[in-house]
């Protein structure tokens, strides 16, 4: 065996005995010594492997759990930062651009 166990990097994590760190996939992260991937948080998302954060969803978007991208809101719908869905607006100041 081992004379002692070496770390995983952030964007990897390894299981209990594992012999190698394997990356995390898009939609997770992970941070230096994981035992674990971790999924993105609502509001958040990661679209590249070997991630070691998840990057904020915008206005006007969304994400819910392990998204590897941020969803556009419809036409007609509005969000703000890291939002887990979009809401129906309610005045004709939120439909923004694309409303006529």
């Amino acid at each position: 065996g081992a004379s002692s166990c070496s770390s995983c990097d952030e964007g990897t994590s390894s299981g209990t005995g594992a012999s190698a760190c394997s990356p995390c996939d898009a939609g997770k992260y992970s941070e230096a010594e994981a035992s674990a991937c971790t999924s993105c948080p609502v509001g958040k998302a990661s679209s590249v492997t070997e991630s070691f954060s998840c990057t904020s969803c915008s206005a006007g978007t969304y994400a819910g759990s392990g998204a590897t991208t941020c969803t556009k809101c419809e036409v007609g719908k509005t969000s703000g930062n890291e939002a887990a869905s979009c809401e129906r607006c309610t005045t004709m100041d939120d439909f923004g651009e694309g409303f006529s």
